[in-house]
């Protein structure tokens, strides 16, 4: 979710998530955990993104999609 609230914040919206799933792949066992947020469209006022979860070695732990509700920031 922090990975999702950086990518979708930046620039001149505001963005919220309105909906989440997650789907476990595998247990972490140790080390590292790695988030890569992939926007998948980005609209006026509804986005989506795609987080893969990797551990140290590159094995999938989870992917993550959220939809968001974006609103413009008026200055």
């Amino acid at each position: 979710d922090f990975c999702f609230a950086v990518a979708a914040n930046t620039g001149d919206y505001l963005t919220v998530s309105i909906q989440s799933s997650i789907t476990f792949l595998r247990a972490a066992t140790q080390g590292c955990l790695y988030a890569k947020t992939t926007p998948l469209k980005i609209g006026k006022s509804v986005c989506f993104y795609r987080i893969d979860i990797t551990d140290e070695n590159g094995n999938m732990i989870a992917e993550v999609n959220i939809t968001g509700s974006r609103r413009a920031v008026t200055k």
